[in-house]
């Protein structure tokens, strides 16, 4: 076992040595929270201690070991469970064995799944009771085994502690967990991650808490501090959950609250976890915040959260705004390649601007070339391997000749922060190189701020552009159930609205309104309706 003084080594300790580092010198410090009852959230949550933490570790360790025996050769497998703690036990007791495991989403096709354990080399599977994979497995016939249940992990029997001896040093390169991206552009493409990724992380939160360049104070969303008992209601096996975090609930003292014990949250579930978890901070999406919002008691819920994050999709501007009246609203940018990058606190304002340490980060705005002087300029996101910023960036961890990195192109677009003082470091994410749409006439065309502008109208739930190859954009809309619902008639007899009305109706309000702002070929002219 690693030595305690390891605890305050920034970038110099691996997330498992420290497990069993506190479970011995402070083994009653909660680790997560989870309920008594999903059903019931009002019996309360129970603490799951590092003593117990570190107890399911050794068990899973030594039952995957049990399972694929003492064969040096297989070094990957993947595992496809159900969405609870097992994930990050499971993370865990991998490195602990020096193998890797590969999280395929359950949400993935038979063709994806099989794509990534064939470019992983994945020689066996493990799944929660219950998942079934024997469409996997009869294209890929590997040895398949059960985990045990969570229960049975975290029962107090104790288990004799599984040995690890390397140092941080000798394991830094070592891969223990394969994410991927998200498929979005074609297959999900596997995405390694080893400990000197997570020391990355680990270092972010040990620079100062101002930024010297700019002036201003720095956004340690991986560093809440101890006490934090922080909601993060994401699947356990996405980048937020297990690599940005994961070094605020091991290394900096901040709980973990993923909502419920057996089962994803649902938008529905919000206002129990809120009313009971007791939790102080939380990572949210665009879309719960919208729920919340809506609620008669909007205030009274979003009180109850000191700093509330979101990201991973847009949210809307009026919800925005009014969650930024009683809680601490901040967008969170990150890629699965990197983890999160060094950024900045922002004001309740800029709630739809991220703010940077570009130095830190190593970040480069790079201007798009534009045939359009009076639109604004768009910027494409690179991560450059610089001395000051490759303590903090994990991407370059995973390429073995660091004298020969090249810059990371994330394919993330930009729009800077119209105001002067804030421009050089605060900017917008407007979408992806993957979404351009190129006219017939060679110009470049952005939608995805313009999708949202037609999203706002109350009888859109949400809008798409379209139009590569084209002379002008194609703009659809999907309508909420209730926009052709009845309405008053002029002799005051119900009636139902016609899509004329209804079309009449955004026009008048709404995209016409658009087109007054958006560049030529990105208007709808009335004729095309």
């Amino acid at each position: 076992m690693g030595s305690i003084a390891a605890l305050s080594q920034h970038g110099k300790r691996l997330l498992h040595v420290t497990i069993d580092e506190i479970a011995w010198d402070d083994p009653d410090r909660p680790y997560a929270s989870l309920p008594y009852d999903d059903d019931n959230l009002s019996k309360g949550y129970e603490d799951i201690t590092f003593a117990v933490l570190a107890n399911a570790i050794n068990k899973l360790a030594w039952h995957i070991q049990s399972c694929l025996g003492t064969d040096s050769d297989l070094h990957t497998y993947t595992y496809i469970g159900t969405p609870d703690l097992r994930y990050q036990i499971m993370s865990m007791a991998t490195a602990k064995l020096s193998k890797r495991v590969l999280f395929s989403s359950h949400m993935h096709s038979t063709e994806a799944h099989l794509n990534l354990m064939f470019k992983t080399d994945t020689r066996a599977m493990f799944t929660a009771t219950g998942v079934d994979v024997s469409d996997i497995l009869a294209a890929r016939p590997v040895p398949h085994f059960h985990i045990p249940s969570l229960e049975e992990l975290l029962s107090p029997t104790a288990t004799k502690h599984y040995p690890y001896s390397k140092t941080f040093s000798e394991a830094a390169l070592d891969d223990y967990l394969v994410l991927h991206s998200s498929g979005s552009t074609g297959l999900p493409k596997p995405i390694t991650v080893n400990h000197a990724a997570m020391a990355c992380l680990d270092n972010i939160a040990s620079l100062p808490s101002i930024d010297p360049h700019t002036g201003q104070q720095r956004r340690f969303a991986n560093n809440p501090g101890p006490g934090t008992r922080f909601l993060l209601p994401f699947l356990p096996f996405h980048g937020i959950c297990c690599i940005v975090f994961p070094p605020a609930f091991v290394f900096h003292g901040a709980v973990y609250v993923p909502g419920l014990r057996h089962r994803l949250t649902k938008p529905t579930d919000i206002f129990s976890i809120l009313d009971h978890a007791n939790i102080t901070d939380a990572f949210l999406s665009p879309a719960i915040i919208e729920d919340i919002v809506s609620h008669p008691s909007a205030g009274t819920y979003l009180s109850k959260i000191r700093t509330l994050f979101f990201g991973g999709a847009a949210m809307n501007a009026t919800a925005a705004t009014t969650a930024a009246k009683y809680t601490n609203l901040q967008n969170q940018w990150g890629v699965t390649e990197n983890g999160k990058a060094v950024d900045l606190l922002t004001s309740a304002s800029d709630h739809a601007y991220n703010a940077f340490d570009l130095v830190a980060a190593g970040m480069r705005f790079q201007p798009l070339p534009s045939t359009d002087p009076t639109q604004p300029v768009i910027y494409q996101l690179f991560f450059d391997p610089t001395p000051e910023a490759l303590p903090q960036q994990a991407y370059f961890t995973r390429l073995p000749a660091r004298e020969t990195l090249e810059p990371f192109d994330t394919g993330d677009l930009w729009l800077a922060h119209p105001d002067p003082a804030k421009a050089k470091f605060t900017f917008r994410f407007i979408g992806r190189t993957d979404d351009l749409i190129s006219f017939k006439d060679g110009s470049n065309f952005h939608p995805t701020d313009w999708e949202l502008a037609h999203a706002e109208h109350p009888l859109v739930r949400s809008a798409v552009l379209a139009g590569v190859g084209h002379r002008q954009v194609l703009l659809l809309l999907e309508l909420h159930p209730e926009a052709l619902g009845t309405t008053d008639g002029a002799d005051g007899v119900a009636g139902q609205r016609n899509e004329e009305e209804v079309l009449e109706k955004l026009w008048r309000e709404s995209i016409s309104r658009v087109n007054a702002r958006a560049p030529g070929m990105g208007g709808w002219e009335r004729g095309m309706c």
